[in-house]
């Protein structure tokens, strides 16, 4: 299985757009079969410190713009014959104390990494029981 948390580090919309469809299409080429799990970015800290609502990151416009493109890139490889990708929204991780969860209100911190886990493990276990 592949894990894609793509999101953290791509610098801007316009390259992350780009770029996840052409990486999912060449581990897909290199792994014909192996379930792919897309999740979106955690929510930041920063998003309750601020209280901005604003499209560049680290604001909330910005990461449901993201996540939408996610879910719209997955449901359409799905549509195109790939029922081994998968998608997880990641703002949902962290819960919703999730300001709680970071040391720099980006970062995760062993409770971050705990609730990530929790939230991702159930998610895995059913594309396993799935998976053929």
């Amino acid at each position: 299985m592949l894990v894609l948390d793509y999101k953290a580090n791509c610098e801007s919309y316009d390259n992350f757009k780009v770029t996840l469809p052409v990486f999912i299409s060449i581990l897909r080429a290199a792994h014909k079969k192996a379930p792919i799990l897309v999740i979106s970015k955690i929510r930041f800290g920063q998003e309750a410190l601020d209280g901005k609502s604003n499209h560049t990151p680290p604001g909330k416009e910005y990461r449901e713009q993201c996540k939408l493109m996610q879910q719209a890139l997955v449901k359409k490889l799905q549509k195109a014959g790939d029922q081994n990708i998968y998608f997880q929204d990641g703002s949902k991780l962290l819960g919703k104390d999730y300001w709680e969860c970071t040391v720099d209100n980006v970062h995760p911190t062993d409770l971050g990494f705990f609730r990530m886990a929790n939230g991702i493990e159930p998610v895995l276990r059913k594309i396993f029981s799935q998976t053929k």
